[in-house]
């Protein structure tokens, strides 16, 4: 009867209603005692009616990444990125707190500042589609470290403003700043035999990846670099932390790994204020020695054949015998 009821409202459209029966406990028998309900037989008073909204397909975050998976230390000028994968949305509004107090809407992107130091921060993450503010459906995380001041180096924090001044984008369109660095592979800092041999010098904190990793990040973005090359990439650390941190800061990065079993090997940014960016057409791949143009002579030896020798490396020290027939480098 409720259910003919419910399907021939015109209000009830799209919806579909639950109902619940709550036993009269006043007039019901004590426990112990037997007794036959004729489930057919009701009390209107003891009917509530719940109606509930049909969503089909709801707005869902499949995934939340950042580097360390919030765990890694949070340093004031060091950009935090957020990364999510949605289904049934088309955008994922991403608002960050810090103590709880609002402080950037709708960014995938915040930067700590200098005020945030010794301060949580905290993000809610709403997953919405045209006709849908995706309520009820959103998820808040939290980063477990504090933001900290960024650590004071003492052999390259004094050097670095002689190399990190700002430039004028007006007046410096010929110019073209270039970096190179090499930021040591972490597989080459986390194993056994690094940590107590070659860098046993070394705080054992220092050398964690998420400690380390977010400050290279700040000494990159210092530079204010057209062009970014980096050795020693893991590849991890490029899809979690170099690709979309500076990505977020208007770069665009490939990543090429060493040709052995290592996880690691070089990557190259480019400003996109600076460059254009290629078509997938208009892109190739080169081996290196193919760049290197040579011609080859009747013999068949090329111009950089003749040019090369080989040699011992002792003989590349010139030194001269005494009469003794003792050298200088023997004396």
């Amino acid at each position: 009867e409720i259910a003919s009821n419910h399907e021939s409202d015109p209000n009830t459209k799209g919806r579909i209603c639950v109902t619940f029966c709550v036993p009269d406990l006043t007039n019901s028998p004590p426990l112990q005692t037997t007794t036959s309900v004729n489930k057919h037989e009701k009390d209107d008073n003891n009917m509530i009616e719940v109606k509930l909204d049909i969503i089909c397909c709801p707005p869902t975050i499949l995934s939340v990444r950042t580097f360390e998976n919030f765990e890694a230390r949070n340093y004031a000028s060091v950009p935090l990125v957020i990364e999510t994968d949605i289904l049934y949305a088309t955008h994922a509004i991403v608002i960050w707190y810090v103590d709880g107090v609002e402080v950037l809407r709708d960014s995938h992107c915040y930067t700590p500042t200098v005020d945030d130091v010794g301060k949580e921060i905290y993000i809610l993450i709403i997953p919405v589609r045209p006709g849908h503010n995706g309520q009820g459906y959103e998820e808040a995380y939290r980063f477990r470290n504090r933001v900290e001041q960024l650590p004071f180096m003492p052999i390259v924090s004094p050097i670095r403003d002689d190399w990190t001044h700002k430039r004028k984008k007006e007046t410096s369109n010929n110019d073209l700043r270039v970096l190179t660095y090499n930021i040591l592979a972490d597989l080459y800092t986390s194993r056994d035999i690094d940590q107590h041999l070659m860098y046993a010098h070394c705080d054992l904190d220092y050398l964690m990846r998420w400690r380390r990793m977010p400050m290279i990040i700040a000494e990159i973005l210092s530079y204010d670099a057209d062009l970014i090359c980096l050795q020693e990439v893991d590849a991890t650390i490029f899809d979690t932390l170099l690709r979309p941190v500076l990505g977020a800061r208007g770069y665009q990065g490939y990543y090429s790994n060493k040709a052995s079993s290592q996880m690691e090997g070089c990557a190259m940014f480019w400003s996109l204020e600076c460059f254009e960016v290629a078509k997938d057409e208009d892109m190739h791949k080169f081996i290196i020695r193919d760049l290197f143009g040579e011609e080859k002579d009747v013999q068949g030896k090329s111009d950089m054949d003749e040019d090369m020798h080989k040699f011992i490396i002792r003989d590349l020290f010139g030194e001269e015998k005494d009469v003794q027939g003792k050298s200088d480098m023997d004396e």
